[in-house]
């Protein structure tokens, strides 16, 4: 069975922190994770005499795959995702909904999760699901000192594909016929894998707009309001 090991804030028994944690882990991660065929590990439930740090390492360096949970800003969990960040190994960052995702992250696919919103702890849980799916665990990994594996390129498009899905979102509420058409168009072509999809996207909006320039006064004044 393939190991998932959990980076995150736990905090003292009792205290808000710890109680976040563990209703992340037994109603968002734990399942997801079960149905997939992981093991589920976070250090506080692991029983030895080793050294807490020594357990830690060896953890980011052998499991399959790391969830870690940044929503405290936490220094040790920040740390401990830069280091398997630079190991090339599966990472996938979560954070609770209305965190601002810290600049170097910017680039990976975050999940965002909300506990108290059935709707939306069930949709971080489809997302988990589909990010960890993405990454391909048959392949052997590298361990050897300076010699990292790259990471799987398609959690990077499927964050691409959020942030589209997202301007969809706003546009369908902002009813803008041209504006939502030619993200729908962009998602089509994402979904066949025919293109990156931020070329596609490029690519149709500049035909758009070549057909009708007036069209770009109309988007360049939704980007406008949305900045």
């Amino acid at each position: 069975m393939k190991t998932c090991f959990i980076v995150c804030p736990i905090g003292n028994e009792g205290s808000e922190t710890r109680k976040n944690s563990d209703t992340v882990l037994k109603h968002i991660i734990q399942p997801v994770c079960q149905e997939l065929h992981f093991q589920v590990i976070r250090v506080d439930q692991i029983y030895g005499t080793d050294r807490i740090d020594n357990t830690i390492y060896e953890h980011l360096k052998t499991a399959d795959l790391i969830i870690a949970d940044m929503s405290e800003y936490n220094p040790n969990a920040f740390y401990e995702i830069g280091y398997r960040h630079a190991l090339g190994k599966p990472l996938i960052p979560i954070m609770k909904e209305g965190t601002d995702i810290p600049f170097d992250l910017a680039s990976l696919r975050t999940i965002t999760y909300a506990t108290d919103n059935l709707d939306k702890a069930s949709a971080a849980k489809e997302r988990l699901a589909e990010t960890i799916n993405s990454f391909d665990f048959s392949i052997e990994q590298n361990e050897k000192e300076n010699e990292p594996v790259h990471q799987n390129i398609t959690p990077y498009l499927l964050k691409i594909q959020d942030e589209i899905e997202d301007l969809k979102g706003i546009m369908l509420k902002r009813n803008d016929e041209f504006a939502k058409q030619t993200v729908e168009l962009a998602i089509e072509q994402i979904q066949k894998n025919t293109a990156a999809p931020e070329n596609k996207f490029a690519e149709i909006l500049m035909k758009e707009i070549a057909n009708d320039p007036k069209k770009f006064k109309e988007f360049d004044a939704i980007f406008k309001n949305l900045s």
